[in-house]
């Protein structure tokens, strides 16, 4: 058993993977953030059991990982993620019977995961589909397409383009295009390769470790 110091030190522990997944998300840390929320996990039942021992409301804590992983996971193709929260959830009976019911939550993540990827295998097979136009070909919910295809298009894997009151979708494919990119931290510009701008890097002026946030004009 635990002693309530031990519990204290996950609940701290918890709270700052808590901010460093916040911050990593804000940054568009993509994929990386993932691999923090599942490190995140080990702090969560000790933090509950810490906030239950002295009383702090509501017992169960804020969890960002678990929201961070059913947002961006599906969308992202992180299957992983969204498997090694389940496992998770599972092995804790806290969690699995608990009236936010997280598995259902779950649930719901895989089949954004799907729809994500016949959203996909649609734009490879059709460049320039109307965004509009997905839940009639697809037969998909409208509002689950547009936000899948809104991240691409904010992490520069797609452009968006305005058409007939609507949006042409394109997928941005060719990596050894030169682009120039962003630090989300300082705004310091660089040039370089598109698949260079795929993988996080270190900004030359402010240190920090990231992804640059991919500059693109729509040329369609």
């Amino acid at each position: 058993m635990a002693t309530i110091a031990e519990l204290e030190a996950h609940y701290y522990a918890h709270a700052d993977s808590e901010h460093g997944i916040r911050m990593m998300v804000q940054n568009r840390e993509f994929p990386a953030v993932f691999g923090a929320c599942t490190a995140s996990f080990e702090h969560i039942i000790p933090a509950i059991r810490f906030r239950k021992k002295r009383g702090i409301t509501p017992e169960m804590p804020t969890l960002l990982a678990f929201t961070t992983i059913c947002k961006y996971a599906p969308p992202l193709f992180e299957h992983a993620a969204i498997d090694s929260l389940e496992e998770f959830v599972r092995s804790s009976r806290i969690l699995a019977q608990h009236e936010d019911d997280y598995l259902s939550t779950i649930d719901v993540a895989r089949r954004r995961e799907s729809i994500a990827h016949d959203v996909w295998n649609h734009l490879e097979k059709c460049p320039g589909a109307l965004q509009r136009n997905l839940r009639m070909e697809l037969g998909v919910v409208q509002e689950d397409a547009a936000e899948i295809v809104g991240l691409w298009a904010a992490l520069g894997v797609i452009d968006r383009c305005p058409k007939d009151r609507s949006y042409a979708l394109w997928f941005r494919t060719r990596l050894d295009v030169e682009i120039q990119g962003r630090c989300p931290r300082c705004g310091a510009r660089g040039t370089g390769r598109k698949e260079l701008f795929l993988k996080a890097t270190t900004c030359k002026r402010c240190g920090t470790d990231g992804y640059y946030h991919i500059e693109y004009g729509c040329k369609h």
